[in-house]
């Protein structure tokens, strides 16, 4: 995943150009099935929904409503989602956030 300049924006400082440090959160989507998932349907699921990120009109559309598409691969999205799970632990675990 990246981070950066959103396409949409051009000429936007980004908050660590404008003195905030680096920023590191995003709003994201993206397809999570049951761990007992067959494999076979994993990798459809992944081809037809990368597919559909990169076609012209999707992509437009998508770009118009704010996102970027990026269309990872199955192992690069795991390893993307448990990375922001051990992220986001240190941060609740850091600020001493409780659940109310």
């Amino acid at each position: 995943m990246t981070h950066g300049h959103a396409p949409q924006l051009p000429g936007t400082p980004s908050m660590e150009e404008i003195g905030y440090g680096s920023v590191d959160s995003a709003s994201e989507m993206g397809l999570i099935v049951p761990a007992a998932t067959p494999p076979a349907i994993v990798e459809r699921l992944q081809k037809s929904s990368a597919e559909a990120v990169k076609a012209p009109a999707f992509r437009a559309t998508l770009l118009e409503c704010g996102f970027q598409p990026i269309g990872t691969t199955t192992e690069e999205y795991r390893v993307h989602v448990n990375r922001e799970i051990e992220k986001w632990i240190k941060i609740i675990a850091a600020g001493n956030v409780k659940p109310e």
